[in-house]
C-alpha cells in the first residue's frame, strides 16, 4: 500500500488521506475529513482504478459507520 495525506485548507489539520492499494499511482480510496475533526465524514472509492471515483459513502453521525452509499 502507498498513502498520502494533505491539508486541502493549509490550516495545519489533516483533512484528506488516500490509499493506492496496489502502488500504480491511482488512488482507489481517499478518506474525507471535512469539519477536521479526526473522523472522516466522506469517502470515496474507485474500485476499477480508471481514476474515477465510483462510490461515494457518507458517516453522518461519525460513529465510523457508513451511513449512505451512493453510486457516481
Amino acid at each position: 500500500y502507498e498513502t498520502g495525506y494533505g491539508d486541502t485548507d493549509e490550516n495545519g489539520i489533516i483533512d484528506i488521506i488516500v490509499i493506492d492499494k496496489n502502488e500504480n499511482k491511482i488512488y482507489e480510496f481517499t478518506f474525507i475529513d471535512t469539519d477536521e475533526d479526526g473522523n472522516a465524514n466522506i469517502g470515496e472509492y474507485d474500485k476499477d482504478e480508471d481514476g474515477n471515483i465510483d462510490v461515494i459513502a457518507y458517516d453522518y453521525d461519525q460513529d465510523g459507520e457508513w451511513d449512505k452509499f451512493e453510486n457516481t
